[in-house]
């Protein structure tokens, strides 16, 4: 009997030990993972990961990885190329890269003939409203429509339904969305985009992304292809592989081995200092086209959620 008590104790012990070695990885959070590939009319071609958990994001690319903690209102930005990461909150970032922006805009318009200084300036005057503005949904044009067809289509196995975005009687992308996969749910996409728009170019693009309209399908589904149109030639992306997993915490924190960058380091990488990003081959160059402010409110059909 004492020797099977002790057995039983050293039983006890060696379970307490395993399940100390291995409470690192049990400690996972229920998430999403969705893998893109983008092509562009010129051949490139390229690829983002993102992961889900909570109310965290994981933006990947080949040059850069971008972390949105959307508890803490903190962003995180990985250059593996540089082996820095920046962490802070996201009001801070913002403030820094506007300043960092009229410097350089004013530098550049300084520069042009002052024939041309008055429209540049009001043109760059628009672009920096519309980066700053809390509602650039506001600034899409007045007939700007998303608008769903009866096309559907298998992508990955689910069924997809085609919408066209479209401008007056301009179809400007085409987009298949399916409602069997929800992974954008219970994230809170307002501020999620609030916090993304520091990172994308303002164009038409932008800023319908983030319109009511747009938000209200994305909650309910999931953008599996899209094809932007463009005269010269189209810019395609396309969901590879998505699935629900285990995601664990250390995913959203930066490598132990990178060096904390302070704000003006990493604006000098990201704005055009000696180790400036360059875009991801991949990445589709979408068509720049005019961006007008509306004045009524943008109708969009269906009013439910896509198939």
């Amino acid at each position: 009997m004492p020797e099977m008590l002790l057995r039983l104790k050293r039983i006890k012990t060696i379970a307490a030990i395993v399940v100390l070695a291995f409470l690192p990885m049990l400690q996972v959070l229920g998430g999403w993972l969705i893998v893109e590939q983008k092509s562009d009319r010129f051949g490139n071609f390229g690829m983002q990961s993102t992961i889900i958990s909570g109310q965290k994001v994981r933006i990947e690319h080949q040059t850069s990885t971008f972390i949105f903690n959307l508890d803490s209102n903190q962003t995180t930005i990985i250059l593996p190329r540089q082996k820095v990461y920046w962490r802070g909150h996201h009001d801070s970032l913002g403030e820094a890269l506007y300043r960092q922006l009229d410097i350089q805009i004013s530098l550049m318009i300084a520069q042009l003939p002052e024939k041309e200084r008055d429209k540049a300036s009001e043109e760059m005057q628009f672009l920096t409203a519309l980066m700053r503005s809390h509602q650039p949904d506001s600034l899409l044009p007045d007939h700007f429509r998303i608008v769903a067809t009866d096309s559907v289509t298998r992508i990955l196995n689910y069924q997809c339904r085609k919408y066209l975005f479209s401008v007056d009687s301009l179809v400007v992308e085409e987009i298949w969305m399916t409602s069997e996969l929800k992974p954008w749910d219970q994230i809170d996409l307002r501020r999620l985009n609030q916090m993304m728009r520091l990172f994308n170019k303002p164009n038409l693009y932008s800023a319908y992304r983030v319109s009511d309209e747009w938000l209200s399908m994305l909650g309910k589904g999931l953008l599996m292809r899209s094809v932007a149109i463009n005269s010269f030639g189209n810019s395609v992306m396309e969901v590879s592989a998505v699935r629900q997993t285990n995601v664990r915490e250390e995913i959203f924190l930066p490598p132990d081995d990178y060096r904390k960058a302070g704000i003006e380091e990493l604006l000098n990488i990201l704005m055009g200092g000696p180790e400036t990003i360059k875009p991801d081959a991949g990445e589709p160059e979408l068509p720049k086209l005019p961006v007008k402010p509306r004045t009524t409110s943008p109708r969009a059909s269906p009013s439910g959620p896509p198939y």
